[in-house]
């Protein structure tokens, strides 16, 4: 629930290295989102993990890059201060926390810090049990 909202929202992930939430409208059709809207950070940017995209194929200079982002997540007030937070793995198998931020009426994230980088790449169940729709 994303905006706080009692339905269902969905986040997801790109392979450009951002990640868009989706809010449920208030249409009786299950299935009805609105256009995914930018996560960003405390700083107004875009939230961002994973290998920058590439302007020109010669800047593909490993197999890394090529598999853009990856992103996995999980979404939880992991430092239990009353506002969700982000865990997130990318293609280089970091895992990144982003804090909550409780920034006027939108959702908003501090920049992220690093937490570890693990031996391979996070899958979607194994960076936690949180399910992707929030």
């Amino acid at each position: 629930h994303w905006n706080a909202a009692a339905k269902a929202d969905i986040l997801c992930g790109t392979q450009q290295r951002n990640l868009y939430v989706h809010l449920k409208t208030d249409s009786l059709d299950p299935l009805d989102f609105s256009a995914g809207e930018l996560v960003k950070l405390t700083t107004d940017e875009p939230l961002r993990v994973g290998p920058p995209v590439v302007a020109a194929s010669e800047d593909a200079t490993d197999f890394t890059i090529l598999q853009g982002s990856r992103i996995v997540f999980a979404v939880e007030d992991f430092d239990q201060d009353g506002i969700d937070d982000l865990i997130v793995g990318d293609t280089f198998a970091q895992l990144w926390a982003f804090r909550g931020c409780a920034q006027e009426s939108k959702r908003r994230f501090h920049p992220g810090e690093l937490l570890t980088k693990l031996r391979r790449s996070a899958s979607p169940t194994g960076i936690a049990t949180a399910n992707p729709i929030c």
